[in-house]
C-alpha cells in the first residue's frame, strides 16, 4: 500500500511521537 505522504513525513511523525513520549516521561505533569 502506497501512502499519500512523502517518506520524510512518516519520519517526522515518528520523531515527534518519540519526542512527545520522552517529554511526557521526563515531565509527566506537563502536557502541550
Amino acid at each position: 500500500q502506497i501512502s499519500a505522504n512523502p517518506p520524510w513525513s512518516d519520519n517526522l511523525f515518528f520523531v515527534r511521537h518519540c519526542l512527545y513520549n520522552l517529554s511526557s516521561i521526563v515531565k509527566p505533569q506537563s502536557h502541550i
